[in-house]
């Protein structure tokens, strides 16, 4: 595992760090992984009409059915794994800084985006500006994808990175970091899973959207 800082700064100089962490590859069946959520898509959209899609301009994908549906309430033996990886990158995230968070009551939105031939997901943000700081950190796990990449930028655009997307690859970064995906350009789904981990109740969704059922404890021990 890697974790790193970058300068510079927000350009609004607030002061506000840049990080990201990078997993290493998970091996995983990518074929009976995608059969999977592909097949879960088409439920979920037949279920669930439409709701905000987060600004990313896809009204009619899974991405707009979001609030409707946590990752982790998934019992299928692939999803499993997946839910494993992502619970021990965050726990070895938090490692870095012992005792520097409370991670009691931590919580999960959890949800995957497959983007089909001409599609991208736009510009976008997981946290407003009242959150900026310690309020939650999100992540990308990358299931399927042909030679694209996530770009991450400042909050001002000024400055600007991307990150290729790997099968197995996971990166956790501040939620309030702006980011976008290029245009998907393969035959075969871009399928993504993508959450936001919140710190408690004060800081993150509250018990009104934790009984909504798409936000959901999180223990950084996986239940047996």
């Amino acid at each position: 595992m890697t974790f790193f800082s970058t300068k510079p700064l927000s350009p609004l100089g607030l002061g506000i760090p840049y990080w990201q962490w990078r997993s290493d590859i998970l091996t995983f069946d990518e074929k009976e992984t995608c059969k999977f959520l592909l097949q879960t898509e088409k439920e979920i959209i037949k279920k669930h009409p439409p709701s905000a899609d987060g600004g990313v301009y896809l009204p009619y994908s899974l991405g707009a059915r979001y609030k409707f549906f946590n990752f982790f309430n998934f019992e299928h033996p692939t999803a499993k794994v997946l839910q494993k990886f992502i619970r021990d990158n965050v726990k070895l995230f938090f490692q870095e800084f012992p005792n520097k968070f409370d991670t009691s009551q931590l919580a999960i939105s959890c949800w995957y985006n497959v983007l089909r031939k001409w599609e991208k997901i736009a510009y976008h943000v997981h946290a407003d500006n009242s959150n900026l700081g310690e309020s939650f950190i999100s992540g990308h796990l990358t299931i399927a994808c042909e030679d694209t990449s996530t770009h991450y930028y400042s909050m001002c655009k000024k400055n600007h990175w991307k990150i290729k997307n790997v099968p197995g690859s996971l990166i956790l970064f501040p939620s309030y970091i702006p980011h976008e995906t290029e245009i998907h350009y393969g035959e075969h789904p871009r399928i993504m899973i993508a959450f936001d981990i919140f710190f408690n109740k004060e800081c993150g969704p509250g018990e009104p959207l934790l009984k909504e059922g798409n936000i959901i404890p999180f223990k950084l021990e996986e239940l047996k």
